[in-house]
């Protein structure tokens, strides 16, 4: 896990799905680029931290 978080703490941006990796990038503080699936409250399993964009499509 600290090498994960060692690559990652190299990115300028992370792009990824809800997942570990875009988790842990947010955790070591990387803004990232999420890709939600909206099948949740909004904001419930955002990544952490701020300078986080999370694409989701929300139906009507």
């Amino acid at each position: 896990m600290f090498g994960s978080a060692s690559i990652l703490s190299e990115c300028a941006t992370f792009i990824g799905n809800d997942s570990g990796p875009t988790h842990l990038a947010a955790l070591v503080g990387i803004p990232c680029v999420a890709i939600f699936s909206a099948r949740n409250a909004p904001g419930q399993w955002e990544p952490l931290g701020q300078n986080h964009i999370v694409l989701e499509d929300r139906p009507e």
